[in-house]
Formats: C-alpha cells, structure tokens, sequence
C-alpha cells in the first residue's frame, strides 16, 4: 500500500484496493462476518457460534455484526495450543 500526502492536509492518506484514498488504516477496518471467516478458513456459522459465546468481540450495527482484525488475532494467540516437547519426543 501507498503512501499518499494530499497537498491540503499534512495527514497521510492511504490508497484502499478500490482505488479511492482514505485517511483510515486498514487494520482499524472492521471486517464482515464472511471476511473474517475467510481470513481463519472458518465458516460463518463457527464465527456466529464464537461471538454468541463471547470468544469472538464484535460491534453490532443495526442488525449487522463487525469484526475487528484485533479481535481475530487475539482469539488465534488465546487458541494457539503447545504441546510440551518433552512429552512428545519427535
């Protein structure tokens, strides 16, 4: 991604993947419940399931439910699962 500085405004502007410039990064972009699941090769119902379980944050807007990156990389490193190597010699 691009740098962009607009000759008005000294914030930097980025350039999204549909062409248009916005001021906002992309990691506070929040998700749709089928872009993250499609980040954690998940279905969508898994996902409901998480957030109904209170595993998963998510802003509610109107009916609609999004999800922060953060909250998919927070819920990957509290799931990650390391088995002992000396339990399990190789």
């Amino acid at each position: 991604m691009q740098l962009i500085h607009s000759p008005e405004d000294s914030s930097p502007e980025r350039l999204r993947f549909d062409g248009c410039r916005s001021n906002v990064d992309e990691p506070t972009r929040l998700l749709t419940v089928r872009e993250a699941a499609d980040r954690l090769a998940l279905g969508r119902s898994t996902l409901y399931n998480l957030m109904d379980r209170g595993a998963l944050p998510y802003v509610k807007i109107g009916r609609a439910r999004r999800i922060p990156p953060q909250a998919l990389e927070r819920l990957v490193r509290e799931s990650l699962v390391v088995r002992d190597s000396e339990a399990f010699p190789a």
